[in-house]
């Protein structure tokens, strides 16, 4: 009898706990947030997702710099594999080095590599790329969900940037979500989208007042 009572209740808590995450999931959406294009965009994104503020962006740049320096291998082909959650053909990986990495340092011994593109990051408003969200998400031991929008599918390759990008330990509780945009209307007009322009997104209930606040975007 005790048992049975004890099963029925855990039945009703299951059902309970399940009606609202349910819920939650259908009241929540993400929203793109404004941040500094300053050239320091995916430091700016991750300091407002993780800290509430844009303060730490330097801080999380040498972090993500050292981290790299430090782990070389991070960004060899296994790994990256690894931090995407995906197998990646010999092809999509040199792409992903090339447009990732200064033509100049781009060589076929990763830990040289890898040591000269963290020294090159090192300086401010030095663009971030795929390889700066795989270290960062490794040396905060965070998820980063990465959106490449759709409705400007025009990148061939947009898999290869876009997805939940993981820590190397996978033991990870906290997630953020970033998104690629652009700050270059000319792009659109003329077709040719691509983006230059990392954005944080945050979680907020489809019927706060908060959306239509100054410093929320709509793609």
């Amino acid at each position: 009898m005790l048992f049975q009572c004890l099963r029925k209740c855990g039945i009703v808590l299951l059902t309970v706990s399940l009606f609202f995450f349910i819920y939650r999931c259908l009241n929540i959406r993400l929203k793109p947030v404004t941040v500094k294009a300053d050239g320091n965009c995916l430091f700016n994104s991750v300091s407002l997702a993780v800290y509430a503020t844009e303060t730490y962006s330097m801080e999380l740049r040498v972090r993500c710099c050292v981290h790299m320096f430090d782990n070389p291998r991070l960004i060899e082909k296994d790994n990256v594999e690894l931090a995407l959650n995906r197998k990646l053909s010999d092809a999509d990986y040199n792409m992903m080095i090339q447009s990732s990495v200064d033509s100049c340092i781009v060589n076929s011994d990763v830990n040289i590599m890898a040591k000269a593109h963290a020294r090159k990051m090192m300086f401010v408003g030095k663009y971030a790329s795929i390889l700066e969200v795989i270290c960062l998400a490794d040396c905060l031991n965070i998820s980063i969900d990465l959106i490449y929008p759709s409705e400007h599918n025009l990148f061939t390759k947009k898999e290869l940037f876009s997805g939940r990008i993981s820590p190397t330990t996978d033991s990870t509780l906290k997630s953020i979500t970033l998104s690629w945009t652009s700050t270059s209307d000319t792009n659109v007009q003329s077709g040719r989208w691509m983006p230059n322009h990392f954005v944080p997104c945050g979680q907020l209930k489809v019927s706060e007042v908060i959306l239509k606040q100054e410093g929320y975007l709509d793609f």
